[in-house]
Formats: structure tokens, C-alpha cells, sequence
């Protein structure tokens, strides 16, 4: 059998490297709507295509998704398209392995419902866990978005020279160090007078600080709950049809303007499932409407791959898109 020849990442046929500058070159398996390409570094020599089987978990590049189940992320497929310096790159890659510790714990909570009557388990008291997570990892991906920010702001040229010659270097720590001054929100219109932003990336974070305040709530609610005494079904409990919490309780009162009747077994029982399918969904969208407003506002080079998008493949997508159908008028309980 002869070796496979070896090629420069030049060579590379579906990558349009004419703009790449320093940013890193995202070497992703590409689906052909047929089969898998990959293309391994070895050493020196340069880079040999490979064509495995399938791919586990991955992200990838395609015109369109191989399974049903791979999820279009548009923030990961602006980063790897057009943004990927590398100190953009690292926290983008944490907001990946994020979205999918989300989809993981999401996943949990509906196999301790399929375990629900386990003899020896509290279940509820494993929900009520996975919720603490949820809200620790969402809070997670504030932060390290704000970091991509920040890292995307620091290589932007703006077209007024009397703007760039304004132009500050955003905090890089914490979402909450830009988007609030104590526990106040900052306005769109503050934050364009102390960096120079336009006004479209002010008034996304205006957005992004008052989701931080729900997220902080909520965390805040289930990790630093207070010495009060839990009651006895505590922050999560089993009803009939699905995990839920109480009207009033910690949980409920974290996302106060969310509970329609039909998240309601009766006036003082609501579905566990709206409120997860909030913090989660919610997070990670505001995570595309950051690609979105920079996109609109900063000029970019063009895409590595042109005709493709950037897909993920991970193991527990599908409880990801379940909790989609949540907000888009689905069922909104684990029993059908």
C-alpha cells in the first residue's frame, strides 16, 4: 500500500487562507455530504488526508449537518470562520466544552426521570444538584464570552479616527465588570461614552447585563441559598408529570416573568423544564447575538471555509434541542 502524499495547509482544497493574517487556522473534519475528511499534522512533513469511518464528537465544517442532531452554533461558526486569533480562540473553545457540560447536565436530569422511582435514590436531591451546575456553567459562559469580547475589541479598527483615538480596552475578567456598577445595570449610552462603542455593542450588552442579573439570581438562589431552612419538598421536587418547583420557592422566583399556565399543574406547581430551558437556551443565544453585533459593527476577513458552516457534534445534543422545543410552545413536562 503506498503512504497517502503529504500537502501543505495551503493546498488544503475547501480552506481559503488568502486573508488568515495571524489567526489560527481551524484544521476541523469536514463532512462532504458523503464522507469524512481529515487532515493530520505529522511533524514537518506537512498534512495527510485521512477519511476516517464517522466522527464521535467534534466540531466540524459542512454545507449542511451530518445528523439531525448537530447542533448550527452561529458564535462558534463566526469565531472559526472570521475571529480566530488565539486569544480569541481560547475562551471561544471554553464556551464550546461549556455548551457541552450544559447539554450533559440537561441530559442527566432526564435520565433521573426515566430512574425516578429508584427505592434507595433522592432523585430530587440529584435534580436539585444539576440545577446548581447548570446555573455555575451558564454563569461560566458570561464570563468567558466577555473575554472573546474583549479579545475581538483589542484587534478592531474603527472608521472614525476620532472614535479609535477614544477607543478603550474592555474588561477582560468577568461579564459583570462591564455590564454593571455595583449591582446597577450600566446603560448602552454609558458604556459608548467610556469605551467608544457603537451604539449596537452597547445596547447588546444593556441585554447581556440584565440576563447576567437573572443568572446571578439564580445562582445565587440554589449555591447561596441562605440559612433558612429548606422546606420539606426543598427546590426541586417529583410531581406527576415531571421534576418541579413551587410558586414562591427559590427556583421560581430566580426567573420571575417566565411562568405561563401551562407550565402549571395548579396554582402552586410549575414545570422544572421552562426554567432550564431559559437559563440554557438563553446563555447561549446571547452568545450569537455577541457574533451577530460584532459582525454588523467591525469588519472582518472572510471566511476560512467559504460554502461552509461550522456544525457540533457532542453526545448529548439531543436533550439540548428537546429543551428548544420547551420555548417554541412544546411540552413543557417530561411525561407526554
Amino acid at each position: 500500500m503506498s503512504t497517502p502524499p503529504f500537502v501543505a495547509i495551503h493546498d488544503i482544497p475547501f480552506l481559503n487562507l488568502t486573508e488568515l493574517g495571524d489567526r489560527h487556522v481551524p484544521l476541523l473534519p469536514l463532512w462532504d455530504g458523503t464522507r469524512w475528511s481529515l487532515w493530520l499534522k505529522l511533524e514537518d512533513e506537512g498534512f495527510m488526508e485521512m477519511h476516517p469511518v464517522d466522527v464521535a464528537a467534534s466540531l466540524y465544517f459542512a454545507a449542511n449537518p451530518a445528523r439531525d442532531t448537530d447542533i448550527l452554533f452561529p458564535f462558534s461558526n463566526f469565531i472559526w470562520q472570521q475571529a480566530s486569533w488565539p486569544t480569541v480562540a481560547e475562551p471561544a473553545r471554553s464556551i464550546e466544552s461549556r455548551l457541552e457540560s450544559l447539554s450533559t447536565a440537561i441530559a442527566k436530569i432526564d435520565f433521573f426521570w426515566e430512574h425516578r422511582e429508584h427505592p434507595t435514590l433522592d432523585i430530587a436531591d440529584f435534580v436539585a444538584t444539576e440545577v446548581e451546575y447548570v446555573s455555575v456553567v451558564a454563569r461560566g459562559v458570561l464570563d468567558d464570552l466577555q473575554k472573546v469580547m474583549a479579545a475581538v475589541w483589542s484587534k478592531a479598527v474603527l472608521v472614525s479616527a476620532d472614535a479609535q483615538k477614544r477607543k478603550r480596552a474592555l474588561p477582560s475578567r468577568s461579564m459583570a465588570d462591564m455590564c454593571l456598577k455595583g449591582q446597577k445595570l450600566r446603560t448602552a449610552a454609558e458604556l459608548m461614552a467610556t469605551y467608544s462603542l457603537p451604539e449596537p455593542i452597547a445596547k447588546f450588552y444593556e441585554r447581556s447585563g440584565s440576563l447576567l442579573q437573572r443568572v446571578r439570581r439564580l445562582r445565587d438562589s440554589v449555591v447561596h441559598g441562605g440559612t433558612r431552612e429548606l422546606d420539606q419538598k426543598g427546590p426541586v421536587f417529583v410531581a406527576e408529570k415531571g421534576f418541579a418547583t413551587g410558586c414562591g420557592d427559590r427556583l421560581y422566583e430566580a426567573f420571575p416573568d417566565i411562568w405561563r399556565d401551562e407550565y402549571a399543574v395548579n396554582s402552586n406547581v410549575y414545570s422544572l423544564r421552562p426554567l432550564l430551558a431559559h437559563l440554557t437556551l438563553n446563555v447561549l443565544q446571547i452568545c450569537s447575538e455577541a457574533a451577530d453585533v460584532l459582525s454588523c459593527c467591525l469588519r472582518f476577513p472572510g471566511p476560512v471555509a467559504p460554502g461552509h458552516r461550522v456544525f457540533i457534534r457532542a453526545p448529548h445534543n439531543a436533550a439540548l434541542l428537546k429543551l428548544q422545543k420547551v420555548l417554541q410552545g412544546g411540552n413543557p413536562w417530561w411525561a407526554t
